[in-house]
């Protein structure tokens, strides 16, 4: 009898959920278990459910899953996690294998080759490490990270500089290595910058 794999899926946006259920399902392989469309209902299923496979949008309207990981699959549990999202840069790729996203791949990308990912994963035993080194480096630290999500979560360098626990002069010094890395000019055109690179979510 052929193995069925069996899959949760979660995703805010009802109608791509729906559309990758069915996909899904027209597979003899694969069954999905359920599909959820919150970080609260995927606790809920994954903490009780029998499965294989979470298929994971990393953004439930602005709450980022990865946040979530540890409640989403506690110890003692082991099944996989591909996070598929509209965020495909290498600096979230790099957060989402950091934090033990088992793959990691943008919704941009060709989804008829989804499934074949699907199975290659789940026929391993465990990815090995070298998977983590398909995904870009990004060039900027993550002081410098942390400092471009403080640039849109607060309005004064002060209030920046307070909330890091660094001097406003030391603050000034690291936005001028940020703004010579991403080009931008101000602090409005970083928070578009880490917007587009889904440093920043909304």
């Amino acid at each position: 009898m052929e193995k069925k794999y069996k899959i949760i899926i979660a995703d805010d946006n009802k109608f791509f959920l729906d559309a990758l259920d069915n996909y899904l399902s027209s597979f003899k392989d694969f069954k999905v278990m359920a599909t959820c469309n919150s970080i609260k209902e995927t606790i809920v299923q994954t903490n009780n459910t029998n499965f294989d496979l979470l298929i994971l949008d990393l953004s439930f309207n602005g709450e980022k899953s990865l946040d979530y990981l540890q409640q989403i699959r506690p110890k003692g549990l082991s099944f996989k996690i591909i996070c598929l999202t509209s965020y495909n840069n290498g600096i979230i790729k790099e957060e989402a294998i950091t934090n033990g996203i088992d793959l990691f791949i943008g919704k941009d990308n060709d989804l008829k080759n989804f499934p074949i990912a699907i199975r290659e994963l789940l026929n391993n035993a465990r990815q090995n490490s070298k998977n983590a080194e398909l995904y870009l480096k990004p060039d900027l630290t993550t002081r410098q990270i942390d400092i471009i999500k403080a640039c849109f979560e607060f309005s004064t360098e002060k209030d920046i500089a307070n909330h890091l626990g660094i001097s406003i002069n030391t603050l000034k010094t690291h936005k001028q290595h940020i703004f010579a890395k991403t080009c931008a000019k101000n602090n409005l055109e970083l928070i578009k910058y880490g917007i587009k690179e889904g440093i920043i979510i909304i």
